[in-house]
């Protein structure tokens, strides 16, 4: 049976099959999204097995058997920030994870005759390893990597390294082609540069060390991501921009691009939906009864997979402890009258008898296999678990200082710190060995000047045991102590924007800090040895914001409110996402052994479990979408579409609930080009516009859409000569494109009127707005400034399609595929060619269907203004940003150093060439595979940091920046 096996960014896994019987695809769903684990994911096959496994982030291993049927079998491992997975045999899977200080752990599993997953071997390499390739040389595996190649034995513990010292910088991603022959193997390998090779490996037929023939078949433009084998000679790759290409490559000869893909989805147009904090990214796509219209929001939804009622549940405490694996699936849960201990085995959730059943303010395990620590209002109780789940108490603390009110725990340091009033005190723990009873090695106290609020623990960067401080906030102060945990003395403070917060929690780099009144701040950039205090960044909420630790892939906290967020890891920042669940008072995370990584939350009577997904809308259209657009008063979302008949229809749907409004079907023999939304000057009010042509009319149409009546009203209709080519909204008038002329259309007195044309110097193709000066691509495919001049301003950049982001900034997609940027005065744009400057280029490498500005999708001080997407025939959908000018000072210096600089390893010929041109140019771009080269370690970023101006280097952003692209950098 010939299958193929399609895996989504979410997790679901579908198998497709060709039906003998009426010769059509069938796809079989063998894992909804909802029911995977935590992206990223990982799958693995083989040529000859008939297995496939799947690995998410959280370490739940998933396999399928195809050879009788379908049999699917789960599993789970204690690895996290995987690499990847390679399938050794039908019965052995192979992992590969970052192991932190020492490069990557490699892990076998066997699942043979059994349903478990069992662990068979376990190494530590110094070497960055993306690949495994099994039995790759007389029963030798090769490893791939960073600067390595090398053939390993497993099960003997041998490992041979391969090319003499040579492969520095060679940064190998993947492979593909194994073939076997007499005295040695070869591959087909792809480097992370872009470099395709041919590679030998193998005895040759001699006695003495094993030997590498490595031969270079060419170079890709962009980073390949995927490499399959279509033949011996044919081969499938895909690049991180979209791009995919089937190439000819021989042993002894330069490969050659045989073939494309395009229309890959057939995406017909975005837009950006919602206000605020809601702007979301909106695409329509397929065509008849495929077309659906998906708007992917940046709130999650809760997808609830159990509901147990417990009534007043006002905190959440999952028992994690590496040490004892049985602590996993207990769950404890603290209402206003009593604390129940849950087993989540199976999701059963049954009830444990706990060492106490009053509420408690803290439970947590302490590093000693089967110690528990449970903290009530006046004791604090130590206990233990045995096999049975069944919990007995080895010592008992009374507060002597009064009613406890806030507790937190450092589990690796066995560290509990509390507050009675203004009380602050701390107890740590130790064991002794033969002893299952702790000991005290530490109990102090301190008095403050007023009532404590909240507690937390400032996490040391280098991993060690204790944490540096515990963070203290206290009861009308804006001032966030900094306590050393054994003096207790302060050492130093932070200033908050707001006065007595209420929650905290820390991660690695940054701290979170939340108030009554709604805010969250971000405290990032802190240097402790230096009493720096760092950067402080708030955002408003509005409500009040309790803080809940997920320990999720990407995830970084949950807030207990009325309007609940997920706070979430987006590159350099955190995102603050609204939860679509009505009422949040606790939440938190653990590890099901059904489900894997699970969360749960309780509204106050019930606890919910399942799993936070984006809260993503998909409507099925049953017809060819045309054009989007979206209006911002009414917050609704139009759409145009074509069905079978040839017959359009306006649908109108709600940007939030994406509830349809209301619908509109055209005349017979009505073609609706495009649609547009905006407003006119002096008017007020928004208004959608489409362009049709009717019979022998051609002309635009102003529609008015009233909520909360859902009704539309024609207001006004414009006719031409010619079809209009693109409608557009900009500065309170309406700009109509023809062929050769644009129209500029505006209200005066009730009536729409002409309020000026412009005449193109010949055929126009595509056309955008900067500022009130028209921007369009005449027939030599120039850019073309329509000014009020006589003569028009042209570019020499022949392009394809244009859009403006503001008033001084243009991007252009250009004949050679390349996105290229300009920063222009206008004020002077008159006088010569000479103020429009470029701004460098970025390779895309395919050809895009769409530029377009659009509103603001991603908010940041770092960003300013709009911005413009394009669409690839690839299906991707890419974005332009300008940064804020904070950032100029920063990439100046970067940009002058990266001139200057020689490159840390081999790039591909075509970046080569790139480099060495930027050395010559006044372009200011920098592009990223340079930036990741200058930051491949924290040494390296040390020495760029010296070398930057001292105002930049006290930015606390550059730092986060740098050794972000370093530890990407690493791990790419």
């Amino acid at each position: 049976m010939d299958i193929v096996i399609t895996i989504s960014c979410h997790g679901s896994v579908n198998m497709w099959r060709m039906d003998p019987t009426t010769n059509c695809l069938v796809k079989e769903n063998l894992l909804r999204s909802q029911d995977a684990g935590s992206a990223p994911f990982h799958c693995a096959t083989k040529t000859g097995c008939n297995t496939l496994f799947l690995l998410d982030s959280s370490g739940c291993i998933r396999s399928w058997s195809f050879t009788n049927g379908i049999t699917a079998k789960r599993g789970f491992s204690d690895l996290k920030y995987i690499l990847g997975t390679t399938l050794m045999d039908d019965d052995t899977l192979a992992i590969m994870s970052r192991f932190p200080k020492k490069g990557t752990q490699i892990c076998v599993y066997s699942i043979k005759e059994s349903d478990e997953f069992q662990l068979i071997y376990r190494g530590i390499y110094d070497q960055i390893i993306t690949q495994v390739i099994a039995d790759a040389f007389e029963g030798l595996h090769l490893i791939v990597g960073l600067d390595c190649m090398m053939l390993v034995s497993f099960s003997q513990e041998t490992r041979y390294k391969l090319g003499n010292g040579d492969l520095t910088g060679r940064q190998f991603k993947m492979s593909t082609c194994l073939r076997k022959k007499t005295g040695y193997s070869s591959i087909i390998l792809a480097e992370k540069n872009g470099v395709l090779n041919y590679v030998e490996f193998g005895s040759f037929g001699k006695v003495g060390p094993l030997s590498l023939h490595l031969r270079e078949l060419g170079s890709l433009t962009n980073r390949p991501i995927a490499l399959l084998a279509l033949n011996a000679t044919k081969f499938f790759i895909a690049t991180r921009n979209a791009d995919a290409v089937i190439v000819h490559a021989a042993p002894n000869e330069q490969f050659k691009e045989i073939g494309t893909f395009e229309n890959l989805a057939a995406v017909r147009d975005t837009i950006v939906a919602g206000v605020g904090r809601d702007t979301h990214l909106v695409l329509a796509s397929g065509e008849n009864d495929q077309g659906t219209v998906e708007a992917y929001k940046k709130t999650f939804r809760f997808m609830a997979s159990k509901t147990i009622r417990c009534p007043s549940i006002r905190r959440i405490f999952p028992l994690r402890s590496v040490q004892d694996p049985r602590c996993h699936s207990v769950v404890a849960v603290s209402s206003d009258v009593e604390t129940q201990f849950l087993d989540t085995a199976d999701m059963k959730f049954l009830r444990i008898d706990p060492l106490s059943n009053r509420p408690s303010v803290v439970i947590s395990n302490l590093t000693w296999p089967g110690c528990l620590i449970q903290v009530l209002s006046d004791t604090i109780l130590v206990g233990n678990i045995n096999d049975n789940l069944q919990l007995e108490i080895v010592q008992s603390e009374p507060s002597r200082h009064g009613t406890i009110k806030h507790a937190e725990v450092h589990v690796k340091s066995n560290t509990l710190i509390y507050s009675c009033g203004e009380n602050l005190i701390t107890q740590r723990w130790r064991f002794l060995q033969g002893t299952r009873i702790p000991v005290f090695s530490l109990n102090e106290n301190r008095t403050l000047p007023s009532e404590i609020t909240s507690l937390g623990f400032l996490e040391r960067h280098d991993g060690y045991v204790e944490p540096v401080l515990g963070l203290v906030g206290c009861l009308n102060s804006d001032r966030l102590l900094a306590i050393d945990l054994n003096s207790l003395e302060t050492t130093m403070s932070f200033t908050l924007p707001f006065h007595s917060p209420t929650s905290m929690i820390a991660a690695q780099n940054f701290f979170l800090v939340s108030s009554s009144d709604g805010k969250i701040a971000k405290i990032f950039g802190y240097d402790i040895s230096k009493h720096y205090s760092g950067t402080v960044k708030t955002i408003d909420t509005g409500i009040e914001q309790k803080l809940f630790r997920l320990n999720a892939p990407g995830f970084v906290a949950i807030t207990g409110s009325k309007v609940p967020y997920c706070v979430t890891m987006r590159g350099l920042g955190l995102d603050y996402q609204k939860l679509e669940e009505p009422n949040v008072i606790a939440g938190s995370s653990f590890v099901s052994q059904t489900t894997g990584l699970a969360v749960i939350v309780s509204n106050g009577d019930v606890l919910k479990v399942g799993k936070l997904e984006r809260a993503s809308e998909r409507i099925t259209l049953g017809e060819t979408p045309i054009s989007l657009t979206f209006q911002t008063q009414s917050q609704t979302v139009a759409v145009v579409t074509k069905n079978t008949n040839g017959r359009y229809t306006l649908h109108l749907y709600d940007s939030q609930s994406y509830n349809l409004l209301k619908k509109v079907t055209f005349e017979d023999g009505e073609t609706v080009l495009s649609i547009t939304s905006g407003s006119f000057a002096n008017d007020g009010q928004e208004y959608f516009s489409y362009s049709f042509t009717r019979k022998k009319l051609i002309g635009v149409t102003i529609l008015k859409f009233n909520r909360p009546t859902n009704e539309t009203v024609e207001m006004w209709s414009g006719y031409f000569t010619e079809t209009p080519q693109k409608t557009q909204f900009a500065n309170g008038y309406l700009y109509v494109k023809l062929s050769q002329k644009i129209y500029t259309i505006g209200i005066l007195n009730g009536e729409l009127i002409v309020q000026k044309w412009q005449t193109t110097t010949g055929t126009s193709t595509d056309f955008a707005m900067m500022g009130s000066t028209p921007v369009v691509i005449g027939p030599s495919s120039q850019i073309e400034f329509l000014t009020d001049s006589e003569n028009h301003v042209k570019a020499s950049t022949s392009c394809t399609a244009v859009a403006s982001i503001s008033e001084d900034f243009l991007t252009v997609f250009d004949q050679d595929k390349y996105l290229q940027s300009f920063s222009i005065d206008m004020s002077a744009l008159d006088i010569a060619q000479q103020n429009v400057c470029s701004r460098g280029r970025y390779y895309v490498g395919v050809e895009i269907k769409t530029l377009k500005k659009d509103r603001r999708l991603f908010h940041s001080q770092c960003l300013e203004n709009e911005q413009s997407f394009y669409v690839t025939y690839t299906g991707a959908i890419g974005t332009v940003l300008q940064l804020s000018s904070r950032w100029s000072p920063i990439f100046e210096s970067l940009e002058q150093i990266a001139r200057e600089k020689a490159l840390a390893s081999r790039m591909n010929p075509t970046m080569e060439l790139t480099q060495a041109r930027r050395s010559e140019s006044t372009s200011d771009f920098l592009d990223g595979d340079v930036v990741l080269q200058m930051c491949r370690t924290p040494e390296s970023i040390h020495e760029l940091l010296s070398q930057i101006g001292p105002l930049e280097r006290a930015n606390s952003r550059i730092h986060h920046l740098l050794f972000s692209m370093s530890a990407k950098s690493r791990v790419l």
